[in-house]
């Protein structure tokens, strides 16, 4: 396998992995604007609790079993076309929630997002994989975080906004005309240099996905790549303004701008523990650590009171910076791949960290559990403060078990590239 051997940095190698940002920032406003209009949706369509939970997933069911083929398309017909692709079916999808009202239909639209939003994140990483020096990566990966990051802080508050000017079907026609846009501007892009040159052949395929298979800790990293945006998936992306309005008796509004402070940290992380992981020349102590603070983080959230200050910011800043870290198990991926593989192995990582965007399929499951209830209409302000304490306790259990399992398992990069 060939390694990455680029020295500098280009003004058209920027503009290339900032317009690949372009759909990595677009899907995720797609992914976390329901996630704002909860109420609103079950007014608008009709839907009961647990079939917006279901029209949630399925945008995660799509994301995730595409994440290895797009890595492969990518790989075999680079990341401009598929960019392309992608943005266009995103856009045409989110017209479905303009247009239609059954609720069959937004689950099939939702997953089309998903399977087209596949290609979202890993089509920067391979610009950037192709375009930059090796030692930039975990930076610059960080920094297409925070596009989407800042996209996500889009679909919260001022989203609420777009939905009161506009109503339901006006929000979703504009995303959509968003996205066209969008296609156009990646169309009118010519291809050349690296990402350009040698593509991945057919009969190469197997040969990669065996070297994938056989490269050291890939099942390692996939496991925590998931475990470091359970915190985003579950509190960020979909249930966060339901819980902070119930566990500090807040107002929709203040509870909104909480989770946007989840965001705003998550945007100063990914391009911070990016860096810091190559000042450090290290990959697992930054994760091991972040992880420790996120279990904090959540088990600090059951301790404060019903206060709307500080402290609050201050929990739903760390809480966002430190999920982050997954940018660092992207440059680990970049440590053990060529450009051959690039695409696939980050379509793999990539897999693990979205599944966790699956466990909002089992939030209802969970509530119900902990509130010892077989009714089908438990929300968030019907649990009590002990019941809403076991669910961060659930979730910091999960970032100690990955601690350990990067303990244990872990084998160090050293922030250098191999050279298969």
């Amino acid at each position: 396998m060939q390694t990455n051997h680029v020295k500098h940095v280009s003004l058209f190698a920027i503009l290339m992995v900032m317009l690949g940002s372009l759909l990595y920032g677009y899907e995720f406003f797609i992914r976390v604007a329901p996630s704002s209009l909860n109420q609103e949706m079950l007014n608008t369509y009709g839907m009961s609790d647990v079939q917006l939970s279901y029209v949630k997933a399925a945008f995660y069911f799509g994301y995730v079993c595409m994440q290895i083929p797009a890595g492969i398309l990518i790989d075999r017909f680079g990341p401009r076309r598929l960019l392309m692709v992608g943005m266009l079916v995103c856009s045409l999808s989110i017209f479905a929630f303009a247009w239609f009202e059954s609720v069959h239909w937004l689950i099939v639209a939702r997953m089309f997002a998903g399977m087209a939003s596949s290609f979202a994140y890993l089509c920067p990483l391979v610009l950037i994989h192709h375009w930059l020096p090796h030692k930039a990566f975990g930076y610059a990966a960080g920094m297409v975080q925070l596009v989407g990051n800042l996209a996500a802080m889009m679909g919260t508050t001022p989203v609420t906004s777009m939905y009161h000017h506009l109503g339901m079907p006006g929000m979703f026609a504009l995303t959509g005309v968003i996205g066209l846009v969008g296609t156009l501007l990646v169309s009118l892009v010519k291809p050349h240099g690296p990402i350009s040159a040698k593509k991945t052949q057919l009969n190469a395929i197997p040969k990669h996905l065996k070297h994938i298979h056989h490269t050291p800790n890939t099942y390692v990293l996939a496991l925590l790549g998931l475990i470091s945006w359970v915190p985003m998936a579950i509190i960020a992306e979909n249930y966060g303004v339901d819980y902070f309005a119930s566990w500090w008796s807040l107002n929709t509004a203040s509870a909104k701008n909480l989770v946007m402070t989840i965001w705003i940290g998550n945007c100063v992380g990914g391009p911070l523990l990016g860096w810091l992981s190559q000042t450090m020349q290290r990959r697992f102590t930054p994760i091991m650590l972040s992880f420790g603070i996120s279990a904090l983080c959540l088990l600090w959230c059951g301790q404060l009171s019903a206060l709307y200050g500080i402290q609050n910011f201050i929990l739903c800043l760390t809480l966002g910076l430190c999920s982050a870290i997954q940018v660092v198990t992207f440059a680990t991926i970049s440590d053990r791949h060529g450009p051959e593989t690039m695409g696939t192995a980050s379509g793999v990582q990539n897999m693990a960290v979205a599944s966790s965007g699956l466990l909002t399929m089992m939030m209802p499951v969970v509530i119900h559990w902990v509130h010892a209830s077989s009714a089908s209409d438990v929300l968030f302000q019907h649990l009590s403060h002990l019941e809403l304490n076991t669910i961060m306790w659930v979730l910091a259990s999960i970032m100690i078990f990955g601690i350990i399992i990067a303990a244990l398992m872990g084998k160090e990069t050293y922030c250098q590239q191999k050279d298969h």
